[in-house]
């Protein structure tokens, strides 16, 4: 059995990027290296300095969880979220490899109540005013759909419910995108269920122009809530990557609802 080895840099603005080596379970600043064991302690986030996730003026920039414009006070929109308030430590996620073309990163949410009712999604995307090597404005696809008590599907295609979305590219969102799905139908959720938020790790062949995935360092970093699709086709072999990896990061993708 071939093992692969998922290579996701962190980017943080005024910092060397770092690489997280998901296969070989390690991981180190770029030209660093090898360190047993991966993950990061004593406060150490992947080579992440105190400017990252500040805007230019040195104010940390938590404008990409704030609510969506549009909602009003008293709404009983609920919001799902593996990140709670203002991020200290915000980067992003994205492939080094060609191979990791058209796989995944993908968020599994659980609802306060069931049944719950989830009626859109939303993701953040990095510009290159950020990292150069990130292109927000690219067309990209995405997926939603329903993890069960059986785990992750292996072929989300063949789920029910499930949406796949081909997300057109936005020549206007240079410095960054917020990306916000309305699902096409509501999916309800039933008791052991969560709603998956997936996004395509899109790459071209020369690793010039990539998706970059927004994330946070601030932990917990839950387990059964973030993932990488191991594969770019499937059936996919979908990895918990704290628990499998110990990377901890939290990738930053929302859902939207209410209880029944």
């Amino acid at each position: 059995m071939t093992t692969r080895s998922f290579c996701l840099r962190v980017h943080a603005r005024g910092a060397q990027p770092a690489m997280a080596c998901l296969g070989a379970l390690f991981v180190c600043q770029l030209g660093c290296a090898p360190v047993e064991g991966g993950g990061s302690s004593e406060g150490e986030e992947l080579g992440a300095d105190s400017t990252a996730g500040e805007d230019e003026q040195g104010e940390q920039d938590s404008s990409w969880l704030e609510t969506d414009e549009g909602e009003t006070e008293g709404s009983e929109e609920i919001e799902l979220a593996n990140v709670e308030g203002p991020c200290t430590n915000s980067d992003s996620l994205t492939a080094t490899e060609p191979t990791e073309d058209q796989s995944y990163l993908a968020v599994a949410l659980t609802p306060p109540a069931f049944p719950f009712e989830v009626t859109r999604v939303r993701y953040r995307l990095l510009g290159e005013d950020m990292n150069p090597d990130c292109n927000s404005q690219q067309a990209h696809t995405m997926m939603v759909f329903v993890r069960d008590e059986q785990g992750m599907p292996a072929s989300p295609s063949m789920a029910e419910p499930m949406e796949f979305h081909a997300v057109e590219a936005d020549p206007n969102s240079l410095s960054g995108r917020d990306v916000a799905i309305e699902l096409d139908a509501p999916i309800v959720l039933e008791e052991g269920e969560a709603i998956v938020v997936a996004v395509e790790l899109k790459t071209l062949p020369d690793l010039s122009d990539k998706i970059c995935v927004r994330a946070c360092a601030d932990g917990p970093w839950p387990l059964e809530t973030n993932y990488w699709s191991g594969e770019s086709t499937e059936p996919y072999a979908w990895a918990d990557t704290v628990a499998d990896y110990d990377l901890q990061w939290n990738m930053v993708m929302m859902a939207y609802g209410a209880a029944l």
